[in-house]
């Protein structure tokens, strides 16, 4: 009996915690810092429309990072090079999970639903 209840406890802690962060960010946008190919995930509907916020923490090479914004294993919807700070539309052409991603760099993202 007492094996059960450790279990229970056990896999119930991690679980909450997944699902508080998906809550968080995955259905409504982005907000973090995204370095060198690292991704962050969020899931959208056809139609939606979000702003993106770019605030540029360092660049590799040149003089900006690349920031995308895609469905996940499809082309970008938008793409574009920041020096420092900049904002940009994205529409959502398809339901399902997409992806931000920075590469040359770090940069702070932030992806709100308009």
């Amino acid at each position: 009996m007492h094996r059960r209840s450790l279990l229970g406890a056990t896999l119930a802690v991690p679980l909450a915690g997944c699902s508080a962060a998906g809550d968080l960010f995955g259905e409504d946008g982005v907000d973090e810092t995204l370095e060198d190919e690292h991704t962050a995930e969020f899931s959208a509907e056809e139609g939606e429309k979000f702003v993106a916020e770019i605030d540029v923490e360092r660049v590799e090479n040149g003089d900006a990072v690349s920031v995308q914004v895609a469905k996940i294993g499809e082309g970008p919807l938008e793409a574009r090079s920041v020096s420092d700070t900049g904002s940009f539309d994205v529409t959502i052409e398809e339901s399902g999970d997409h992806v931000v991603t920075v590469t040359n760099g770090a940069a702070h993202v932030t992806l709100e639903k308009r």
